[in-house]
């Protein structure tokens, strides 16, 4: 009789300790932004006129180093440095002008 007593016991603290102890105890305060007034659309291109003059001076370089020297690993790096620099220019490109 008495450890059943002590196993009820026993499971009555158990669930009301881990009960009582879900919530907080502190109030929390909600954070809210403040109101900011509405900006006006960004212009997102630029007319013929202003931007051609920027595109005549811009020049593409290409670099054509000797890559014979290296070894089969090291071709295969240089390939995936290469796809790698693609993806980077893509997210500098897409940050730059949007």
């Amino acid at each position: 009789m008495k450890t059943k007593t002590l196993a009820i016991a026993a499971a009555l603290v158990f669930l009301t300790s881990t009960y009582a102890q879900k919530g907080s105890r502190m109030k929390t305060k909600k954070i809210v932004p403040p109101v900011r007034a509405a900006q006006p659309p960004l212009a997102r291109e630029w007319p013929l006129e202003k931007s051609q003059p920027i595109v005549d001076k811009t020049q593409t370089i290409r670099l054509a180093p000797d890559l014979s020297q290296l070894s089969a690993g090291e071709r295969n790096a240089v390939a995936k440095l290469l796809e790698v620099g693609k993806i980077f220019q893509n997210i500098y490109e897409d940050q730059r002008h949007k």
